[in-house]
C-alpha cells in the first residue's frame, strides 16, 4: 500500500518542480531577457539541470510552457469575471488582471538572430507567432 503514496508523492513533487521552473524562468526573462542560462533558471528553481531538461528540453519548450500557463490564467480569470453581477465591473476586472500581468504574458519572442527566439512554424510556439497567425 505505500506504492501508490510513493508514486503520489513523487507526481507532487513534480508538479512543485515545473512550477518552481516555471516561476524562476518567467522572473529572469522578465529581468534579464531571454539570454539567460537554463543553469542559471535551475539554481533560482532549487533544481538541478537534469530536472529542467526532462521537463523542458529547450529553450523554446520552456518559454511555450510559461505562455500556455499565463494563457491558462487569462481564460481563468475572463471565465471568473464574466459572472460578475455588472457586466462593466467584470470587464474592468479582466482589463486589470491582463494590465497587471502584462509584462509576463509575452509569448512570441519577436526580434533576435538567436535560433530558439524564432520559433519554427512546426511547433505550437512557432503557429502562434508566426506572421500569419498575428493580425
Amino acid at each position: 500500500m505505500s506504492t501508490p503514496q510513493t508514486r503520489r508523492k513523487t507526481r507532487t513533487d513534480a508538479e512543485r518542480n515545473r512550477d518552481r521552473v516555471l516561476e524562476a524562468a518567467r522572473a529572469l526573462f522578465a529581468e534579464s531577457g531571454y539570454d539567460v542560462q537554463m543553469s542559471e533558471i535551475a539554481r533560482a528553481a532549487g533544481v538541478g539541470i537534469g530536472t529542467l531538461y526532462r521537463k523542458f528540453p529547450t529553450r523554446e519548450a520552456l518559454i511555450e510552457a510559461i505562455a500556455e500557463h499565463r494563457a491558462a490564467d487569462l481564460i481563468a480569470a475572463a471565465r471568473r469575471l464574466a459572472d460578475a453581477d455588472d457586466p462593466a465591473h467584470g470587464l474592468a476586472g479582466f482589463l486589470r488582471h491582463v494590465v497587471r500581468y502584462w509584462p509576463t504574458i509575452a509569448a512570441c519572442p519577436r526580434s533576435s538572430r538567436r535560433p530558439w527566439a524564432r520559433p519554427s512554424h512546426g511547433t505550437r510556439l512557432g503557429r502562434r507567432c508566426s506572421p500569419s497567425s498575428r493580425s
